[in-house]
């Protein structure tokens, strides 16, 4: 493209969001690429229908010697940045600048949360959207992809961070399974077309083919096809590409390229917000279709025995190639869905405005439940004097404790959220649904540790939280140890009660059956322990 041409391709608008997305703001910008960049945006959110009603301010930001640049991009209509398009903000370290308030000032209790300052600067930026938020510490000398965080909500910030490694553990056997490992055909219950590709290889060749195919200018039209398709094709094979090998280290040290890691997740949630938004559903005719079905499913009688008819609502959808498409690139972005959804729960009540804004934070302290592990594990050996001195030793307990428990475990914790988020999706609900079962689609390929099947089973029982009735969930593999773990932001006290009264109960079982050594008088009930006195603080 020539210097005096200012028409922006779409070439360039699929790179100018995938940039904005990235964070990637590299030295000034010219007048010409900052043109570029809001066109970029205005394509973006006309795409994603950004709502005019509320505010919406996406930040992207990059850190420099005298502080951080900041590009923070509105919607047109929006009163959050004084340009309509674009406005342009240099934050230095210390104080906080007056010519940030533009971008801060909708934040509630900015200054008193954060006490009018922002210690740490110079190693934090963050990217924070739809009340969620990446914050990348930029102590990345050991290449840890540990170091970045999620930030939920607007409000008591710093009590809001949580460890990505600790919500999601094993992320990398999601990607994994998305390339087909282990999962033999299926993600979850969601079989496949071809039983030998993956949810990511039948996304990625079906795109194209959609582009140019009959099935999808008949499901979407042919004007909006081409537009479309080029956005999510390039995404697709970033991920193909990105996700052909393992991100850990091959000796086990931690993750390989921090950078990788960082892409994907930038392009899944990417994908996420095109594929849970109004223009692609009204393109995919997703309430058209859900109402058919609603109809259809309506006029069959509960207690039919008519295969036929059975078949005839289990098989509607399988014949609109654009829903079928559409299913699979929600599952693909199912894991950041969960997330996403649990920065909008009910504790988040008290702001429910779904501005977008840019969040800087302190790091938080590392809790998992690790910590909380081997405190419990004292806390039963002082009540059970005699105690072999093997059993001291933290892996033993998990060892036994994973023994013991292993033939329940059947879902990870992240499991867990992404069931959560995908009750809660109106297309997966709607249309993934089966008349005689509530399954839902899993993007995870392991069984859970103990903890993880605790935490299902509590979940149960608290429909405030997890929605009325039960779901059932069911993956291949398996992991054998604890590992530390954080419980997800939200939860109610009980539940952590009651999963800590669980863990208490159950190492006294293994105490008492495996390690003691000391006759039966000394065993003390483990229902004693006062759970009502735990400090809310060893949860967060």
């Amino acid at each position: 493209m020539s210097d005096s041409d200012d028409r922006v391709t779409v070439e360039d608008q699929i790179r100018c969001i995938t940039t904005l997305l990235e964070g990637r703001l590299l030295g000034p910008l010219a007048d010409k690429e900052i043109q570029k960049r809001a066109s970029a945006f205005d394509y973006l959110s006309h795409l994603l229908c950004l709502p005019n009603e509320s505010s919406a301010v996406v930040v992207t930001g990059n850190i420099k010697p005298s502080g951080i640049s900041l590009v923070a991009f509105a919607p047109s209509g929006s009163s959050d940045a004084q340009n309509a398009n674009l406005s342009v903000v240099e934050i230095q370290a210390g104080p906080q600048p007056e010519c940030a308030q533009d971008v801060f000032r909708n934040l509630p209790n900015s200054a008193g949360e954060l006490n009018g300052e922002f210690p740490s600067l110079k190693r934090h930026a963050a990217v924070c959207m739809s009340g969620l938020a990446l914050v990348r510490d930029k102590k990345l000398s050991k290449g840890h992809i540990h170091n970045w965080y999620v930030v939920c909500g607007r409000q008591k910030l710093r009590t809001r961070v949580r460890r990505i490694s600790s919500i999601w553990p094993n992320v990398f056997d999601v990607f994994k399974s998305y390339r087909g490992a282990g999962v033999n055909g299926e993600l979850g219950h969601i079989p496949l077309v071809p039983q030998n590709q993956s949810v990511l290889d039948f996304c990625r060749k079906t795109a194209p083919q959609l582009v140019n195919g009959e099935d999808f200018v008949r499901v979407v039209g042919e004007s909006t096809a081409p537009g479309w398709t080029k956005v999510i094709a390039y995404i697709l094979e970033q991920l193909e590409v990105q996700t052909r090998e393992d991100f850990r280290h091959p000796k086990g040290k931690g993750d390989a390229n921090v950078e990788r890691m960082r892409s994907v997740t930038t392009l899944v949630y990417t994908l996420h917000v095109i594929s849970r938004s109004r223009a692609v559903e009204t393109l995919f005719r997703v309430d058209e279709l859900a109402k058919f079905f609603a109809e259809k499913r309506g006029t069959m009688s509960l207690e039919t025995d008519d295969p036929d008819a059975i078949a005839e609502v289990h098989d509607l959808d399988s014949k609109e190639h654009g829903i079928t498409f559409l299913k699979q690139l929600r599952n693909i972005c199912s894991w950041y869905a969960a997330l996403d959804y649990f920065g909008r729960a009910q504790y988040m009540d008290s702001s429910p405005d779904p501005t977008l804004h840019l969040v800087l934070v302190p790091s938080p302290k590392p809790c998992d439940l690790g910590y909380l592990k081997d405190s419990i594990r004292r806390e039963v050996l002082t009540t059970r004097p005699g105690i072999a001195t093997d059993f001291q030793k933290s892996s033993e307990l998990d060892k036994q404790l994973s023994n013991v428990n292993s033939s329940k475990c059947n879902v990870h914790c992240e499991a867990v959220l992404v069931a959560l988020a995908a009750r809660k999706d109106s297309l997966l609900k709607t249309l993934l649904e089966d008349t005689e079962t509530t399954q839902v689609p899993i993007g995870v390929n392991k069984r859970c540790c103990w903890t993880c099947y605790q935490l299902l089973n509590i979940s149960r029982s608290h429909n405030s939280l997890f929605g009325s009735g039960e779901f059932r969930i069911k993956l291949e593999g398996t992991h054998r140890m604890v590992y530390p773990w954080s419980p997800p932001e939200g939860l109610p006290m009980e539940v952590l009660r009651a999963l800590k009264a669980s863990l208490v109960t159950e190492y006294a079982a293994i105490i008492d059956t495996e390690f003691a050594q000391a006759s039966s008088h000394h065993t003390s009930p483990a229902g004693s322990f006062d759970l009502e006195e735990e400090p809310v603080s060893a949860f967060n």
